[in-house]
């Protein structure tokens, strides 16, 4: 699992880049992958306060509807189709 998690953050880059206009572009990205960063921090300790509750079992198998949440959103995603090219020559 940690493979395919880790080989996700590869294409963050490439997918998200022509979201926004090249000049906030890097900023852009740096935020939403920080905000993940912080967000995504707060895990062990969600995971570890759920397992005392509810057993380690029981709560793997709820945190795994994250996975078909991140399906159906990825289902969502329009494609983003690039700009023409420029010929150089004005109309």
């Amino acid at each position: 699992m940690g493979f395919f998690v880790n080989g996700m953050i590869g294409g963050y880059g490439a997918l998200i880049s022509d979201c926004y206009p090249a000049p906030i572009r890097a900023t852009a990205q740096n935020l939403l992958f920080n905000a993940g960063r912080l967000v995504g921090g707060f895990g062990p300790v969600a995971i570890g306060a759920l397992a005392a509750s509810w057993g380690i079992g029981r709560t793997i198998a709820v945190l795994s509807i994250l996975y078909l949440l991140d399906l159906a959103a990825l289902s969502l995603i329009r494609e983003r189709l690039p700009a023409p090219a420029s010929t150089g020559i004005e109309q």
